[in-house]
Formats: C-alpha cells, sequence, structure tokens
C-alpha cells in the first residue's frame, strides 16, 4: 500500500515538479592534445562553477548534469551527455574491489610477547610504567606490560615512499574515407566541329569533354607536358594512351610515445608531498602528400601539506607542435581541388616547372605538387607554457581555495604561394605571428551546516578574475591587440532532503545567483541565477526500482573568444571563381562595444533505474540565446556584430544495461533530435552569412534555424512548376532562397563493452539521419567534365524537362545534355556555372559510422609491473554514406561550415595498436 500512495504522489507531482539532478557524476580521463590524459589539468563546469584538478593519472570525478559544459585546456570543452552520468555509489563501487583479510601471527611476534628478556632490540627498554595509552585519543600502543617487568614499545613514526607510473606506445595508420567518384575515361578537351578533340595544357583548356582515352595514343616525340609524347589517334601511336592518377592523398602513420612518472612520500598515514613527470613525442604524417607533424609534450607537478589540513600543488607544462603547413590560407583545399580536376590525360608528377611557367595542366589552374613544395621543414610553430599554483584546505566544514594560473602561446605560421601560381604570377607569403597570455586567479570557499546520510546543505562562493591579451601582427600587413579583464562571481546554496515526506523519498536542489563584469563589454551583469532541484523516489514499484523527476533554469552569460581567428570569414564575400586570389591577412578590428551573449537554459527530465543494471532517461533542453555575436563585413573590415536571437532545442533519450545480455557487460543507447530557430534579427542582418561563399552559405534568416543553407534555385511558379526557358531548360531565379537545413533530424549513438578474463572488447557506432549538405565539389566536378556523374549525364538526349513555359503552356521541346554537334557552351554542365544551381546539389546527410572497435587483454607481467595492456583499434574504420559525402567535414575547416561540402578533406579511417605499460 506504501508503494501504491507513493506512486499516486509522484504522478500528481510530475506535471510541474522540476529538478536538476545534483547527485549524478561524469568520471573520465582528461586529453588536452595528445591521446595521454594529463594530470593536474583544471577542469571547470563552465555551468555550475565547480573547479578541480584530475589526479596522477589524468582521471577526475566532478559533479555535472546532462548539458553541462566541462573546460579545460586553453580552449577545450565538452558537453555532457545523459549517458556520461552515473552515480557517485555506482562509480566507487566499479573502481574498488571488496576483499577481506586474516589476522597473520608471526614467530616474531609470538617470540617477542613470550620472551623473558628484559630487553630484546633497540626498539624495547624496560620501564617501570605500567602500560597506558599516551597522547589521549590516540590507539597506538606504547606499552605490554608482564608481571615482572614492563616493556614499552617505543612510538614509532611510518615513512614511505611511493612511486607509479605509465608508458604508452603506440603505432597507427591510417587512409583517406570516401571521397568524391571520378571519371576515367574522357581526356582534356571539348567538342568541336562535331568530334571530340583533345586540347592539350598549351591550348588553355580547363575541361575534360574530350574523347576516350582507349582511342587515342602517344605519339613519342618530344613533347614539353608529358615524357611519352602527344596524344593522337590510336592508329597513329606508338604505344596506347593510359589514364594518370593525380591524386595527393596518402596513407599515413602516426607513431606516439608518452612516458609519466609519479610519487609521493606518505608519513603517519599522512601524505606530506608528491611529484610528477610526464614526457610525451607524437609524429604524424598528414593525408596530404609530404605533409607531416610533430609534437613534443613536457609536465612537471610539485605538492606538498603545509599548515594544518592545506595542500599546496604547482604544476608546469610544455607543448610544442610543429608542422610542414596549415590549412589557414585554404592550402590544402587548393591543392585537393587541383589534384581532382586534372585531366587523366597529365601526370602532374612530371614535373612542376616549365621554362618560364608552372607546368599545370592549364595556365588558369595549379601543380598541385607545386603549390606543396616547401621551402622550410616547418612553417608552422606553436609553443605553449601553463603554470598552475594552487592553495587549499579541502577538509572539514569550512573549505575554501586559492588557484592561480598563467599561460603563454606563441603561433608561428609562414605563409606563401610562390611565383607562376595561379592568381599570383609574383608570388605571395606573409609570416603571421600570435601571441595569447592569459592570467587566471580563481579563488572560492564553502560552509557545510550539516552534512550526513539524510541532509546536506552548503553554502559556497565562487570568484573568477581573469586577464587575457592577445597580439596578432602580418608581415608587410597590419597589426591587432586585444584585451579583456572580466570577472565571475556566483554564490550558491545547495541542499538535500531525505525522508522528508516518506522514508523513500529524497529532495535535492541548488540556488544561485552570479555577475559577470568585463571591460569589452557595454553592459555588466549582475543577475545571472541558477535553480536546479530534483526529486527523487526509491523502492518505486520495488526494491530496486528507483525514479527521478529533475529539471533547471540556468542563465549563461559570455562573450567571443578573441584567441581565435575570424579571418576565414573572408570567404563570404567571394565566389569560387575568385579562390586563387583568396590570401587572408585580415582580423577582426575590435571585441569592444558590444553587448555580452546571454543564454537561458531550461531543461526537465525523468530518469528510471532498477538495480543499477538497467537505465532509462529523458530529458529535453530549451536554450534561448540573445544578442548572439557573428562576424560581418563592413567598411573593408571584419567586425563583430550582435545581431540575432535565437532557440535551440534538444531532446535526449538514453538507455543503458549492465550486465545484459551477457555478463560483464555494458550497453549505452543515446538518442538526439536538436532543431534552432532564429526568433529575430538585430541591425538589419536577414541573410547575413556566416559561412561559404558569397553565392552559396549558411545565414541567418527569422523564423528558419539558424545557419540555414540559401544559394540559388530553379525559377518556379506559383504552384510551384519548373519554368522552362525557350531552349527547353529549366530557368534560374534572380533571388536567393532557403534551400535545406544542415541540422540532421536525429542522432543515434550504441556502445557495448564486454569483458571476459582478461579482454576487453568496446565498440561505438553513430548513426546520423537527414541534415541537409551542399555538395558543391561535385558541382564543381561536374562543370568540368570530372565527376562520374558527368560521365553517365553526358550521353542523355531527347530530355524533357517536367515544368512550364513562361506562358503557363508545359514543356515539349526535349534537350541533350552533351551534343557534340551543338556549341560548348550549351550544354547543360557548363551553362550554369561552376557551382550550376545549388538547388540540383542538396544531398541528405545520412550517414552510419563505426567510430571505434577496440580489443585490450591485460596482464601482470612482473612483480615491478602492475599492468601491462596491449590493444588493437579501428577508427572511423566505416563510414556509409547515402551521397558519399562525409557530415562531419566542414568548409575549409571553419567552426560554422557544417553542411557546406567544397574540397573539404575527407575524414580518415585509422587502424593501429598500443602497449602500455604501469608500474
Amino acid at each position: 500500500m506504501k508503494h501504491l500512495y507513493i506512486l499516486f504522489f509522484t504522478l500528481f507531482f510530475q506535471g510541474f515538479l522540476f529538478a536538476q539532478d545534483s547527485q549524478l557524476y561524469f568520471e573520465g580521463y582528461f586529453y588536452i592534445s595528445s591521446n595521454k590524459p594529463l594530470k593536474n589539468l583544471i577542469v571547470t563546469n563552465k555551468t555550475s562553477g565547480n573547479y578541480d584538478f584530475t589526479d596522477e593519472k589524468g582521471y577526475l570525478i566532478i559533479e555535472a548534469k546532462a548539458g553541462d559544459t566541462l573546460v579545460y585546456g586553453k580552449k577545450n570543452s565538452r558537453v555532457v551527455q545523459a549517458y556520461d552520468l552515473k552515480e557517485l555509489k555506482t562509480i566507487i563501487e566499479s573502481k574498488n574491489k571488496f576483499a577481506s583479510a586474516d589476522a597473520v601471527i608471526s614467530n616474531d611476534y609470538l617470540t617477542s610477547i613470550n620472551s623473558n628478556k628484559i630487553a630484546d632490540s633497540t626498539n624495547f627498554h624496560q620501564s617501570k610504567t605500567t602500560a597506558k595509552r599516551i597522547g589521549g585519543k590516540s590507539d597506538k600502543i606504547q606499552s605490554i606490560r608482564r608481571k615482572r617487568s614492563d616493556y614499552v614499545i617505543e612510538n614509532q613514526v611510518s615513512k614511505k615512499l611511493f612511486y607509479s607510473g605509465s608508458l604508452q606506445l603506440t603505432t597507427e595508420f591510417g587512409s583517406p574515407n570516401v571521397q568524391p567518384k571520378l571519371q576515367n575515361q574522357f581526356v582534356q578537351g571539348r567538342n568541336n566541329n562535331g568530334t571530340l578533340q583533345w586540347n592539350g595544357p598549351e591550348t588553355s583548356e580547363m575541361f575534360s569533354f574530350g574523347p576516350y582515352i582507349s582511342t587515342l595514343g602517344f605519339d613519342g616525340n618530344p613533347y614539353l607536358y608529358d615524357v611519352n609524347g602527344r596524344l593522337v589517334s590510336k592508329a597513329n601511336s606508338l604505344f596506347p594512351a593510359k589514364a594518370y592518377n593525380n591524386s595527393i592523398l596518402q596513407s599515413t602513420q602516426k607513431s606516439s610515445s608518452f612516458l609519466s612518472i609519479n610519487s609521493h612520500f606518505i608519513k603517519d598515514n599522512s601524505r606530506k608531498w608528491n611529484a610528477g613527470l610526464d614526457l610525451g613525442w607524437v609524429r604524424e604524417d598528414l593525408m596530404i602528400k609530404d605533409q607531416f607533424q610533430d609534437s613534443k609534450n613536457l609536465g612537471i607537478s610539485l605538492g606538498t601539506s603545509i599548515l594544518k589540513n592545506h595542500q599546496l600543488s604547482f604544476n608546469y607544462k610544455f607543448n610544442e607542435q610543429k608542422a610542414t603547413n596549415t590549412n589557414r590560407i585554404g592550402l590544402f583545399n587548393r591543392a585537393y581541388q587541383n589534384a581532382l580536376l586534372t585531366p587523366i590525360s597529365l601526370e602532374n608528377k612530371q614535373g612542376n616547372l616549365l621554362s618560364s611557367q608552372q607546368r599545370s595542366y592549364s595556365p588558369f589552374a595549379d601543380n598541385p605538387n607545386y603549390v606543396l613544395k616547401n621551402t622550410r621543414r616547418y612553417n608552422f610553430d606553436e609553443n605553449q607554457n601553463i603554470l598552475n599554483l594552487k592553495f587549499a584546505k579541502e577538509t572539514g566544514k569550512w573549505q575554501y581555495f586559492v588557484a592561480q594560473s598563467y599561460e603563454n602561446t606563441d603561433f608561428s605560421n609562414f605563409e606563401s604561394y610562390k611565383k607562376w601560381t595561379y592568381g599570383f604570377p609574383n608570388g605571395i607569403e606573409t609570416e603571421r605571428n600570435q601571441n595569447n597570455k592569459n592570467y587566471n586567479l580563481n579563488f572560492g570557499s564553502s560552509y557545510s551546516f550539516k552534512d550526513n546520510y539524510s541532509d546536506y546543505s552548503k553554502l559556497s562562493f565562487n570568484g573568477i578574475m581573469n586577464h587575457s591579451d592577445t597580439r596578432i601582427s602580418y608581415t608587410n600587413s597590419g597589426n591587432y591587440h586585444y584585451h579583456r579583464f572580466s570577472q565571475d562571481y556566483i554564490l550558491r546554496y545547495n541542499f538535500r532532503f531525505r525522508d522528508f515526506i516518506f522514508d523513500d523519498f529524497d529532495f535535492e536542489g541548488e540556488v544561485g545567483n552570479g555577475i559577470y563584469a568585463s571591460n569589452t563589454t557595454n553592459k555588466n551583469d549582475f543577475f545571472i541565477p541558477k535553480l536546479a532541484l530534483s526529486f527523487t523516489i526509491n523502492e518505486l514499484i520495488d526494491y530496486n526500482f528507483h525514479g527521478k523527476i529533475f529539471g533547471s533554469i540556468y542563465k549563461n552569460v559570455y562573450e567571443s573568444d578573441f584567441s581565435k581567428s575570424y579571418s576565414n570569414f573572408l570567404l563570404t564575400q567571394i565566389d569560387d571563381s575568385q579562390l586563387n586570389t583568396y590570401f587572408p591577412a585580415q582580423e577582426v578590428e575590435s571585441f569592444r562595444g558590444l553587448e555580452s551573449i546571454n543564454n537561458l537554459e531550461s531543461k526537465v527530465g525523468i530518469k528510471f533505474y532498477h538495480d543499477y543494471r538497467y537505465e532509462l532517461e529523458g530529458s529535453f533542453t530549451n536554450k534561448r540565446f540573445t544578442n548572439d555575436i557573428f562576424p560581418v563585413y563592413e567598411n573593408g573590415q571584419i567586425k563583430l556584430k550582435n545581431i540575432v536571437d535565437h532557440n535551440y532545442k534538444s531532446y535526449d533519450l538514453n538507455l543503458g544495461f549492465r550486465n545484459f545480455p551477457l555478463r560483464n557487460s555494458t550497453i549505452q543507447i543515446g538518442f538526439n533530435k536538436t532543431t534552432s530557430k532564429v526568433t529575430n534579427v538585430l541591425g538589419g542582418y536577414e541573410n547575413a552569412p556566416i559561412s561559404g561563399f558569397s553565392s552559396i552559405y549558411r545565414g541567418i534568416v527569422k523564423g528558419e534555424a539558424l545557419g540555414v543553407l540559401i544559394g540559388n534555385a530553379y525559377q518556379r511558379n506559383g504552384n510551384g512548376d519548373l519554368v522552362i526557358g525557350n531552349d527547353g531548360f529549366p530557368l534560374v531565379s534572380a533571388e536567393n532562397k532557403i534551400l535545406g537545413n544542415p541540422i540532421p533530424d536525429f542522432t543515434m549513438k550504441f556502445s557495448y563493452t564486454q569483458n571476459v578474463a582478461n579482454f576487453s572488447l568496446n565498440v561505438d557506432v553513430e548513426w546520423r539521419k537527414g541534415g541537409d549538405i551542399w555538395n558543391g565539389t561535385n558541382a564543381n566536378l561536374d562543370y568540368y567534365g570530372r565527376s562520374a556523374n558527368s560521365v553517365q549525364e553526358r550521353n542523355i538526349s531527347n530530355f524533357v524537362y517536367e515544368g512550364v513555359f513562361q506562358n503557363g503552356n508545359i514543356n515539349n521541346i526535349p534537350v541533350d545534355f552533351f551534343n557534340i554537334n551543338e556549341p560548348f557552351e550549351q550544354n547543360k554542365f557548363y551553362r550554369y556555372g561552376s557551382l550550376g544551381v545549388a538547388e540540383d546539389y542538396i544531398v541528405k546527410g545520412d550517414a552510419v559510422r563505426i567510430n571505434n572497435i577496440t580489443l585490450s587483454y591485460s596482464f601482470r607481467k612482473a612483480e615491478f609491473l602492475k599492468n601491462v595492456k596491449v590493444s588493437v583499434f579501428a577508427k572511423n574504420i566505416l563510414l556509409w554514406s547515402k551521397n558519399n559525402v562525409d557530415p562531419q567535414t566542414s568548409f575549409f575547416d571553419s567552426d560554422n561550415g557544417q553542411g557546406l561540402n567544397f574540397y573539404n578533406l575527407p575524414s580518415m579511417r585509422t587502424y593501429g595498436g598500443s602497449v602500455s605499460f604501469i608500474f
């Protein structure tokens, strides 16, 4: 009967009671730029303000909620998902194994207590005192009473030095994933007087609409562009022509090694000091030929106990990364585009230069090997130094801490195009130098009023003072200097009441308010409320069945990070035909004069779990952004503006199974559906671009999702019918239209882990449904005749488009897509320009990928080794894409470039193995 009352009570309150799960925790290892977890890394829950360091192994347990953002390192963050969270009890039980110990009675012990000697060692001496407790509450034995004499055990000081460490060696091999489908049948050229004609590079031909390569051969005579001679008819040739492969993608190899050594000294069961050393090295070949990068890492940590119950810790990190080149100016995209467009009748690797020009398939194109040829071994260099110092009291009712961190990062990037590069006949070069300095003071205190099983309450205060300074300079261009001093303060009250109505109820919550002030925002914010509540019903229906209702409402205030460059926004000011002149050497003029971005986030959810083996959780999150900031281009400058208010909604459902279907197995299934809507456009910036070209881009439109695809489309009448021109081909509308939404319909993730004896198997799979993508790569390849699609369609004839003429009559004119008896400019591929009609190239981003398969075996090799672990893995091993595009790639590697594909570099599938030694 009791459970029936509880069930009715739950249903009654479910409609209006919301709460945040403040008793869930995120556990994991934290990385920055390597595969090695980092110890003593500051991890901050940006949503709640909680703050802590990772341990010696880079591991951390931190209180969190689904949707919270964990910030660590310089610019690393992770959004906590519902399936990442666990009860603290579950985490502890999974990390600890309980065992009993039997008493050990040695011969030495028996001899000692039965000995009749007056003194049997230097640690025992004759005493007239009787056995007693010395030191008040101390449990230490100070003497042993005998009938004739007393033996006093002198107070012994326990001193122990512990050390531990790990060594991990990893090697992996990679190959490019899905790539555009090319044709290898037709050579460089076009139709002329009813025949297909080969036109060599000296003719400036750009198209691959020439004859079949199977009908041609080499004449063997000297020719600047081919050692085999010119192409002639097969009957007049010395030997048949062959299709050249001009791919610049290569298989990759990555080797890494990481060493970590930790030690700590314990005296009288109290840790007095600890020290650690981390070393790392990575060498990686990139997928673009002749490109590679190296990185080195050094970490030193020291800690000691001072005063009473206080700890002082210090750590230093140094990271260095060098690379042959970066893609900041679109170098890799440019090389990849030219490699794919090079006709099969020219081999780029035969030479990069002729006597007075670049050797390429046309003066209006580049030889990718030439633009990638390096004059320096390393054109990019990054050096990062990080210092952290923390003083804290973390025991007792009254706790407090003061933490300081200083980070200094230097970037040096030499970028150039050599003489005779298309668009830069005299060459161009610049060196971009950037220095970021950041000082952070994080301090706080808390007082626990109650802390027991039933009741818990704590009042806490946290303050963050941050001073950031960034300087950017270009040789022969401009200098930029950004400076910000910001302050965050938050006062929170956390509480928990158990058994406050019935024996099986828990009520938890958090109430707080924050303040944000900065010298770069127009208005400081003194009202940043935070409210979170949760209501848990234990023993719902049966003993091991539990339920929870939770919810929260938070306001977050923040500004744009000016250590990030917005220079690639200049792409929105040009078309693809102007890419040959793209060489960004301009940054945002200022970060001042802006309103801070406000985000009001509310969340409600419900969770059921049974015996900590089966979990079901569903939640709804609504984020309302006001004054969101995006770059605009005005008066020849990149400026930041508050231009949009928008809503973001997320629906999440997560299932978890442990020991099902097999023992020692774990299954996690996650479902996410996200929607977005622009509620207001500020300052007249309707249809403003956020990424892309001037002709096709992601833009801001009121009432639509943020970042919808905007581009040209076919002209249609009021009934939606295509409007056909007098030549039988559809007409193109003079105005751009909304073409699609890059946000997927939903995403599902599946993770399975199975442990058997010393073996462990983990599989991660992801399914993305929907989401529109503009496949500009295929559009451009179609235009130049290099795509497999252009081969399939160039033979289509007598095709009648469904539509009406401008006078309303139904179209009845048949057309040929490519007719060798008509002028080349009239074919279907050429008439619509180098990007075609954007509407034709909007595809769905459906994709299924196996993100990871890892098989590990752990064993103990020797006494001094705690564990040896050998693993083999495959990452991104399978990618099935309905339209042969990878939805995870981004337009010129930009932050807002998802959904735009214009020669995006493919993702990599990797295979490898690692061995780790833990000692």
